[in-house]
């Protein structure tokens, strides 16, 4: 299994199984942001990807955007604030909603309820958002 499906795997699990678009997006990002590499991109690398990316979304018009990591937070903010302080609120970028949450990636490695619970609690707002009614269901400690 690749990190990619290993991600794919802790986003299903929070249910975003019901949005198939998120999945292809997240994946989508990650390798355009290098994130698949298990770091922030490089400066060059956002210069690079950028035109593509911001092209892509213009394209696309969506309803929401879902930031998933700090990197990726703090690029489409243009913030230096916490993911802490970012993520659980809806922000704007050029006219869209975004919400930024964990990236799947720091959720195996710090795999506990509250972060969970954070994503789940920013996914539901999303659901919320686009009109999806998701099961309102608290996160279980792991057995």
């Amino acid at each position: 299994m690749d990190e990619i499906e290993a991600q794919d795997g802790a986003l299903a699990a929070y249910g975003t199984n019901t949005v198939e678009n998120f999945q292809r997006a997240a994946q989508y990002v990650d390798r355009l942001l290098g994130e698949v590499a298990n770091r922030a991109p490089a400066p060059d690398e956002v210069e690079t990807c950028t035109p593509y990316l911001v092209r892509q979304i213009e394209i696309i018009r969506p309803k929401v955007i879902i930031t998933l990591g700090l990197p990726a937070s703090k690029y489409m903010l243009s913030s230096n604030s916490t993911m802490g302080r970012l993520r659980g609120q809806w922000h704007e970028w050029r006219g869209i909603k975004l919400m930024p949450t964990f990236h799947p990636a720091y959720l195996l490695r710090s795999y506990t309820v509250e972060n969970r619970q954070a994503v789940w609690s920013d996914l539901q707002k999303v659901m919320d958002e686009i009109g999806l009614k998701g099961k309102k269901r608290a996160v279980q400690e792991p057995v």
